[in-house]
């Protein structure tokens, strides 16, 4: 069993599992309300319409001020803030940045808050229970639908081309659908 560096704040379990089933439930949503298309996220248009329509402002900011931070969303004031760069990135459909709109929509989604207690802290908690490790996976399974990935599972790059991601991010994808099928 591989060690898990613990990235985020520690909330309620959830698998992968329950993940895929939440993302296939909003990949059929979205679909219907075109922010989806062949199962191709609208990453710039869930940015820049979504999350108004939830509610949740947007701010671009310099990369002086966010410094290492791509993005991050800030729940009880309603707002994603997006580092410049990516942003400009997100328009020219890059999928490192595609990848950090969707990782933040799966914060909304999961109703990450910023919970300050003790058990929050916690630096020694299971995967399933890392708010990161759970955005990372339920922001995936929505850029890159369980769906198409079976279509792709022997071909990365046609993952890659067809989702609008990163390689790395298309093999981590297909790798996690194969184990899971198992």
């Amino acid at each position: 069993m591989s060690k898990y560096r613990n990235l985020g704040f520690k909330v309620k379990a959830t698998s992968t599992a329950e993940l895929e089933f939440v993302a296939e439930d909003i990949c059929e949503i979205f679909s219907e309300l075109g922010y989806m298309s062949d199962g191709r996220l609208d990453a710039e248009r869930v940015l820049e319409d979504l999350f108004p329509k939830l509610g949740f402002n947007f701010a671009i900011r310099s990369k002086e001020e966010l410094n290492s931070i791509a993005a991050c969303v800030y729940p009880d004031q309603q707002i994603i803030v997006v580092r410049e760069d990516i942003y400009d990135d997100l328009l020219r459909n890059d999928g490192r940045a595609r990848f950090t709109i969707a990782h933040e929509l799966a914060h909304v989604i999961l109703k990450h808050d910023l919970t300050l207690n003790r058990d929050s802290f916690a630096g020694n908690h299971q995967c399933f229970e890392d708010t990161e490790w759970q955005a990372n996976n339920l922001g995936a399974a929505i850029l890159m639908p369980r769906s198409t990935v079976i279509k792709y599972i022997d071909d990365p790059y046609g993952l890659m081309n067809h989702c609008g991601c990163s390689y790395s991010s298309a093999l981590y994808r297909i790798k996690n659908v194969k184990k899971s099928s198992k």
